[in-house]
This record gives structure tokens, C-alpha cells and sequence, in this order.
């Protein structure tokens, strides 16, 4: 029995709420407490971090439902996805549900001297004042959001008889052992410089890719789309005028454009997301001209026309169906084109800011670190080259699907 798409999103989404139940009811408790103090005319504020734990929370509750029901009636859950694309949906799950997948927030740091630079599977242990007086709410909220106050301590190891180590240093605990609460915390793929959980980081830097990747792909598929149709379908001015402004663009070379840009206007990730659709519309638009262009002097063309169509029921009835096809396969591979644009801008210090986490910014802080931290660069390298292979490997896929012959 070959797994299936719905069957794949059902598992991880029970294995994160499983695996974080904890988390999850206290989000839900935290929801419960800001939903009640706003209906009773207190203001509270809701920062994004936890607005984005609330959404991953109520998501991991509706999206396994929701594909359980409608299994049968929506045909492409019921597809086999194959490894490719079970590495994409994987990745894309796992970025929705930041918050509840990662391990820290990705900006988190403490106690330097004793995180920083830590092997894959290093644990340390979390010390935290048993008897520390602060509003049930804050408190949630530090827990839901990973703010930690300077109370927490970070230590190498637990001394015996009370205290800890930090580094070769011996702490002893203020009082009795029992009025501290400590915790092993796992590191799964070591920490950078600064201490910061590297697992995590990935996380939400798979967030900013895949959005950044996916929202690009849209903004040039419809940039393609609007461009490429009045070009194929009208071959007088109209579209000789289009034609050329696309040349220009193609001789002028997209990288150069996308860092003159950013230079200029600053970087983030709409800038980031804006730029490269701006840049990345030409093939489109070359393949849906062509595709048009073609399609107009097939005979079932012909003949709609002939029989007093309008020029919008032929292009969105006959047309439109038809160019979707070859586009589809083209956007799969512009989708791991923009993947490594966004990791190279970041690489180069020009990508989505450094606000959020992103593979090519991490790779770039860890070509400083490889001799003694390897894992900084390789891990996220393996993370970036992982996506790209399975893009492609999906954009071939789709690429032979619509046209057999190229086997």
C-alpha cells in the first residue's frame, strides 16, 4: 500500500501534536485567557509571535481534518506523492507549523560562553527559579513564545550537591536545590556563534524560502499570463511593443537588476519577493506567447472562432486550458531558480534582512566557523540542496507527464 498525500499530512500533523502536547495546551490556554481579557475591555497586545502560535495551533486541529474529509472528493490527496514531493510537503508543513516544529524561537540566545558553537546532539540543562512571582499570563505567554527572562540560566552540567557548571566555573544555587527547576535540553543540530539553536533556525528559514518561492512564482505566472496572451493573440503593435520590452529585459542581466534594486530600495522580504517576480516573468512569457501563437491556426481554434466567439471566450476557454499545461512545469523550475536566487541575495548579504533566518545567510556566517563548526555550513547546505533536487525532480516529473515524448 503506497502512502498517499492526505495520509502524509494526516501523520505529521498527529505525530507535532502527539510529540508537542504540551505546547499546544498551552497555547490553547493562552488563547483562552487573551480571548477573555478582550471581551472584558482590557487591552492586550498581540505581537506576531503569538498570533503565528495561535494560527499553527488551530491549523494542526483543522488541516488533518479537513483532508480527512474531503479525501475522496479532492483527487490530488489521493495521489502517491514519491520522495520528491514528500521532502516539499515535509519542509512546507514544518514551516507552517514553525512554531510548534521548532525548538526555540530562532533569535533566542543566553548564556553564550556555554551554547555557543555546540556539536549536533549537545545537551545542556535549563535552570529556572521554582518560586518566581509574575502574572499567570506573562508567564504563558514567556512559555508559548520562548521569551526568557535573565532568571533562566543555561549550564554545561549539573553539580552534585547543588549547583551547576558553567564552563570550569561552579555555581552553587541561592538556597535549597529544590526551590530551582531544571530541564535537559536538547540541541539536535548544534547552535552558531551566538548560541542559537541551528534546528530551529533551518525551521523558519524553510519558512522564508518556500514563501518567498512560492509568492514569486505566482506574481511572474500572472505577469507572464497578462503580457504573453495580448502578445500571441494580437500581432499587430500591441504585440511587437510587448515583444520588445521583453528582449530588453532578457538582455539586460537579472541579477545585476535584482542587486541595483535592493541596494536602492532596501531588503525584505517583500522587496526580496516583488524583485525576483519582476525578473523571473520573461521565460513565461516567451512559452505562453509561443503557445498562443501556435494554438491560433489549429483547426478547433478556427472553428470557435469562426462561430462568433468573443475574443475573451477564446482566450480563457480554448486557450487558457491548453498553455497551462506547458507553464506548469516551467513554474516547478522557476520555483527552484527563485530558491536559489533568494539563498544567493541572502548569501550576499542582500536577501530578506536580517530580521529572519534564511539557509543562504546561515551558510554565509558559517564559511567563517567551518574548520571548528562544520555543522553550520554543511546542514543548511544539505537542507538548500535537498530543495532544489526535489523541485527539479518534480518539475521533470510534470515536465514528462504533459509531454510523453521526451522520455
Amino acid at each position: 500500500m503506497k502512502l498517499k498525500i492526505w495520509q502524509l499530512i494526516f501523520i505529521f500533523c498527529l505525530l507535532i501534536a502527539v510529540l508537542r502536547y504540551g505546547l499546544l495546551a498551552k497555547i490553547f490556554m493562552l488563547f483562552y485567557y487573551f480571548s477573555g481579557s478582550i471581551l472584558a475591555g482590557n487591552t492586550m497586545s498581540l505581537t506576531s509571535e503569538i498570533s503565528d502560535s495561535f494560527i499553527s495551533a488551530f491549523l494542526i486541529i483543522i488541516l488533518p481534518s479537513f483532508v480527512f474529509l474531503f479525501r475522496n472528493k479532492i483527487r490530488f490527496l489521493n495521489y502517491n506523492p514519491g520522495l520528491s514531493l514528500s521532502v516539499l510537503l515535509v519542509l512546507l508543513l514544518a514551516s507552517v507549523f514553525a512554531p510548534l516544529t521548532a525548538s526555540f524561537n530562532p533569535e533566542f540566545q543566553k548564556n553564550v560562553a556555554v551554547t555557543k558553537l555546540l556539536h549536533p546532539f549537545s545537551v545542556r540543562y535549563f535552570i529556572t527559579p521554582a518560586g518566581k512571582e509574575t502574572s499567570f499570563y506573562v508567564s504563558l505567554r514567556d512559555e508559548v513564545t520562548g521569551n526568557v527572562t535573565d532568571e533562566i540560566q543555561i549550564a554545561d552540567s549539573l553539580a552534585s550537591g547543588g549547583g551547576y557548571y558553567q564552563g570550569a566555573e561552579k555555581i552553587l544555587f541561592e538556597g535549597s536545590p529544590a526551590d530551582y527547576n531544571t530541564s535537559a535540553v536538547l540541541y539536535i543540530f548544534g547552535t552558531d556563534e551566538l548560541g542559537r539553536d541551528i534546528y530551529s533556525r533551518l525551521i523558519y528559514g524553510t519558512r522564508i524560502s518556500l514563501t518567498v518561492g512560492l509568492t514569486t512564482v505566482v506574481l511572474a505566472f500572472f505577469i507572464g499570463l497578462l503580457l504573453g496572451f495580448p502578445a500571441g493573440y494580437y500581432e499587430g503593435w500591441i504585440g511587437k511593443v510587448i515583444n520588445r520590452i521583453t528582449d530588453m529585459f532578457l538582455s539586460f542581466p537579472s541579477i545585476f537588476l535584482v542587486i541595483l534594486i535592493l541596494a536602492l530600495f532596501g531588503n525584505s522580504v517583500i522587496t526580496v519577493i516583488i524583485v525576483l517576480g519582476f525578473t523571473g516573468w520573461m521565460s513565461l512569457f516567451k512559452i505562453i506567447r509561443g503557445e498562443v501563437k501556435a494554438l491560433k491556426s489549429r483547426d478547433f481554434f478556427m472553428t470557435a472562432s469562426s462561430l462568433g466567439l468573443s475574443s475573451r471566450n477564446l482566450i480563457f476557454r480554448e486557450m487558457l486550458p491548453v498553455v497551462i499545461a506547458p507553464v506548469t512545469s516551467n513554474l516547478v523550475l522557476l520555483f527552484a531558480g527563485v530558491i536559489v536566487a533568494e539563498a544567493s541575495l541572502s548569501y550576499l548579504g542582500l536577501g530578506t534582512g536580517v530580521t529572519h533566518p534564511s539557509w543562504g545567510s546561515m551558510i554565509e556566517q558559517g564559511q567563517n566557523y567551518i574548520s571548528k563548526a562544520w555543522w553550520m555550513i554543511i546542514i543548511p547546505g544539505i537542507f538548500l540542496f535537498t530543495t532544489l533536487f526535489a523541485a527539479n525532480n518534480i518539475g521533470k516529473k510534470v515536465q514528462t507527464y504533459f509531454n510523453p515524448g521526451i522520455r
